[in-house]
């Protein structure tokens, strides 16, 4: 029974690590996807300059 207990705390903490360090991500998101967006599209822009 105590080997179970340490397990199910383990995964609780697991999941609460895995909560907090969502919301320390989450605002973000928009940011890095309008980033990768804009990376994508000068990088496409130079690709295609650079081969001409």
């Amino acid at each position: 029974m105590k080997k179970i207990r340490a397990w199910l705390v383990l995964a609780l903490l697991g999941a609460l690590a895995i909560r907090v360090l969502w919301w320390a991500v989450e605002p973000l998101v928009p940011l890095l996807a309008g980033a990768l967006v804009v990376l994508v599209v000068i990088g496409a822009l130079y690709h295609r300059a650079s081969r001409w």
